[in-house]
Order: structure tokens, then C-alpha cells, then sequence
């Protein structure tokens, strides 16, 4: 199923690339020619390794159980949009380890105890918001519970804190092995509001390896909730990368460093940015506990360090790598990409293909007073399956910098001695028809009847 997702992205990709950039027009209908209607090579899906219990991150919701009527720490049974404030148990699910519903099931028993009721989303009465759990290879496990203080004092908050940390490092909760517990508390938030976690008790942090390296990682850091996928992704990202030792990565919302620093020792230079500051205080400490020199990590927002960043490459070949949230990219940073005229290559990482498809068409859009610099096109798509058992999948793709002239010799079957490789693994054509190019210059005087009013090919080129 995310196979056919994926191959469906990129065609409807390949279709709007077309319908907005004239100068692409020839290009993504020879390339859809000769790919099944793909508008760049798309390799099979990577299976994860573990496809049970591969979590190790989870935020459980606390509330109640309408089928007993208990207070019960797991998964909302339907959207809050959708009218359902009810929460389910979470002991059945395959995808969480073992570890992490014993823990759930600990504090749910700690809830029930507490004579404090959930918070209500509808009444906005009680105090148990949720609770979030992360784990790694290390055996490192931290909690955070959630709350609403209510009309709580503060001795009463206090009191709370003191009940949690006894009862999970002295009490029946002991024998979880829990290695850090943080708190956070907070009423009715405003949009864009973020409240910092409270160290309570152990660890400030905890650790986990990646390809040979430890990492650092705040309890609020990004980190990819599955350790054993990431590594095949990570490994993904570096093949596409083609790095070497005069190349330079912008690692753009690098988080805690795991892709600059897994790729760092095959390039001259990793500059990162990141907008969580401790996020990006991890990935400085996790450079310098991996003995990188040549990792730099700025803080702050990417669309406003693009020129500062976009200055530091002006004399290395830049190889660009963006891993964005689920949203994808603010614009500002997709023209910071377009004007970094030394990028040839750009590796973008998506968890949403179909949200960040803006990204990619503006990419791909033909140069402007906004859009400056050369325009980006897809040469290569590789689906990773990093969430079994949901529909869920990550994309990445790898876009190069346009080059009429290159493209222009490879459709004609004359490449440069550099492009061989690719020009090799080209499907040749079907062979009933004409020559695409040939298609192409007899409906040359007008390039839009190659588009129907849906934006896919008309019946004559799809039948050749």
C-alpha cells in the first residue's frame, strides 16, 4: 500500500511539474515515457527491521475508559474533532514494546490511586493531561507526566512531584528501571505557547546509538521514533548524497545532529540549524562526544539564518539535506535553497509527502523575482518504511539543480562520460510509437495541448 502511495506522489508530482514549469515539459514526458508515467527513478520500498514493538517514543493520553468507566492512560478511541474525549488501553498494540506498556499500565495504576480526576477536554475540569514516555537501546527510559494544575497550590504541586518521584524510584513503580522523570504542568495554552519540562528526578538526558555513534537527546528533541529504520534511512540519505571530502552538508532542521553526524566523516564540513535550542545544544555536545571537529550547529528559525548559512557554502561544493516536521518547509528557506547557487544537490526527507508536496513543486518552479536561482528537479525517490502497522511512511528525495544543456544530451542519447551511469539505468522506450522527442516537436507550437484540463497526458501521447 505504501509502495502505490509513493509511485502515486510522484506521479502527480511529475504532472504538476509540468503544468508549472514550460521549460520541464519535454523532460517529464520523456521521463514518464520510459518510467511507467514516473517522473524520476523510484526504488522499492525499504522494509523497517523490526516491525513489532519499534517505538521508542509515545505520548499517551489520559482519560477515561468508557467502557469501565476508570480513569486509563492510552490512545484516544476517536479525534476530539470527531466528538470522542474516550481513551482505550494500549496493552494490545504491537507496535509498542513491552517495556513501555508496563509502564503505562504503572501509571495508570499511580492515576487511579491519586484521586485526581483526568482533564476533560470538554468541561475543561480535572488534572491528568497525558503521559510521554521515550526509551533506547541503552535502556534509558524517561517519563514526563502532564497535568492541569487547576486551582492546585503550590505546596499542592509540589506534593504531586513528591508522590511521583517515590513511587517510581522507592514504590511499585521501582521496578520499571525508569532513569529520568521531568513534569510539566500548564492551563489552557495559546496557540504557539510551549511550556519547558521540569527536571525531576535522575538523568537530565538520555542516550542512543545510531550507525556507531551516541547521541544526546532532551526530552523534547526530534529524534525518529524508530532507532533500527532510522539507520536504513540514514544510510539512504548517504547514498543519495554522493558525498566526498570536498563537499559540504546544510543540514536544515538537523535536530539533535543524527544525519549531519552520521555523514560527517565522508565530508569537509556539516553546517546544521535547528529551532529547538536545546535540540540544537544536543547536537553540538553530540559532535563533540563523537569527536567531529567539523560540525557547526546555528539556533534558531532556517528561514532566517538561510543567508548566513547560504555564506558559509559559497566556496565548497554544498550537498542541502532537510528532514522538516510534517509541514514541511517554510517558504523563506525553499528560496534560501533556490538562491545557494552552488548546490547542486538536495536530499529532502519527508514523513508527509503529500503535505510537503508544496515543497516540492516550488522546487521545481521556473525562476522569478521570487524565485530565484536555477530550479531543482527529482532524479530519484526511495519510500522507507519507518512505521509498520500504520499507513504512515517516510519519502526521500533526491532533487539536482537543472542543466538544460546535460538534459538536452542524455535525451538525445548523446551523454557526457559523468552521466553515464544514470543514462544506462534509463528504461528504453516502449517500442511502438515515435521517438518521444519527435512527439514532442510536432505539437511544439503549442506545449499546452501536451496537458488535458486535469493535468495528464492526452490520449495520443499516452498511447505511444
Amino acid at each position: 500500500m505504501k509502495q502505490k502511495e509513493a509511485l502515486h506522489v510522484m506521479r502527480k508530482f511529475g504532472t504538476e511539474l509540468a503544468r508549472i514549469n514550460p521549460e520541464l515539459v519535454d523532460w517529464v514526458h520523456w521521463q514518464k515515457l520510459r518510467r511507467q508515467g514516473q517522473v524520476c527513478e523510484v526504488d522499492e520500498i525499504v522494509p523497517s527491521p523490526v516491525t513489532h514493538g519499534y517505538r521508542n517514543k509515545c505520548e499517551f493520553t489520559i482519560g477515561i475508559n468508557p467502557e469501565n468507566n476508570l480513569p486509563t492512560v492510552g490512545f484516544r478511541v476517536a479525534s476530539y474533532k470527531e466528538g470522542s474525549i474516550h481513551v482505550g488501553p494500549v496493552d494490545h498494540l504491537c507496535h509498542l514494546p513491552y517495556q513501555m506498556k508496563k509502564i503505562v499500565l504503572e501509571f495508570e495504576k499511580f492515576v487511579r490511586d491519586s484521586e485526581l480526576a483526568p482533564y476533560s477536554p470538554v468541561s475543561h475540569e480535572g488534572v491528568w493531561r497525558q503521559l510521554n514516555v521515550r526509551t533506547t537501546r541503552n535502556k534509558d527510559i524517561l517519563i514526563v507526566p502532564v497535568i492541569h494544575p487547576q486551582e492546585m497550590s503550590r505546596e499542592e504541586l509540589d506534593a504531586l512531584k513528591k508522590k511521583i518521584v517515590e513511587y517510581f524510584t522507592e514504590g511499585p513503580g521501582q521496578v520499571l528501571g525508569i532513569t529520568s522523570i521531568f513534569f510539566k504542568s500548564y492551563g489552557q495554552k495559546e496557540p504557539g505557547d510551549e511550556d519547558e519540562s521540569e527536571h525531576l528526578w535522575g538523568e537530565e538526558h538520555i542516550y542512543e546509538t545510531i550507525l556507531d555513534k551516541r547521541f544526546r537527546v532532551s526530552p523534547e528533541a526530534f529524534l525518529q521514533v524508530n532507532t533500527t529504520g532510522a539507520e536504513l534511512l540514514y544510510d539512504k540519505i548517504g547514498e543519495l548524497a554522493e558525498l566526498d571530502g570536498t563537499s559540504a552538508i546544510l543540514d536544515i532542521c538537523c535536530g539533535t545532529g543524527t544525519i549531519g553526524i552520521s555523514l560527517a566523516e565522508r565530508c569537509l564540513k556539516v553546517y546544521g540549524i535547528e529551532l529547538v535550542e536545546k535540540a540544537a545544544d544536543d547536537a553540538r555536545f553530540n559532535a563533540e562526544e563523537n569527536g567531529l571537529e567539523n560540525i557547526v550547529v546555528f539556533t534558531g528559525k532556517a528561514e532566517e539564518n538561510m543567508p548566513v548559512l547560504v555564506q558559509n557554502c559559497t566556496k565548497v561544493n554544498v550537498v542541502g539535506i532537510v528532514d522538516p516536521p510534517r509541514a514541511g518547509l517554510n517558504g523563506n528557506v525553499v528560496f534560501g535553497l533556490r538562491k545557494c547557487d552552488n548546490m547542486k544537490h538536495l536530499v529532502y526527507v519527508s514523513c508527509d509527502p503529500t503535505v510537503a508536496s508544496k515543497n516540492f513543486i516550488n522546487l521545481g518552479r521556473p525562476q522569478s523575482k521570487q524565485y530565484k536561482g536555477e530550479f531543482f528537479i527529482p532524479l530519484r525517490a526511495i519510500p522507507v518504511d519507518l512505521f509498520p502497522h500504520t499507513p504512515h511512511y517516510e519519502l526521500v528525495i533526491l532533487f539536482e539543480r537543472w542543466e538544460e544543456r546535460k538534459w538536452r544530451r542524455i535525451m538525445e542519447g548523446n551523454p557526457l562520460p559523468r552521466d553515464q551511469e544514470y543514462f544506462q539505468r534509463i528504461p528504453q522506450r516502449p517500442k511502438a510509437g515515435r521517438d518521444f522527442s519527435q512527439s514532442v516537436q510536432s505539437t511544439n507550437n503549442n506545449k499546452r495541448t501536451l496537458m488535458d484540463n486535469e493535468g495528464a497526458l492526452p490520449k495520443k501521447v499516452k498511447d505511444e
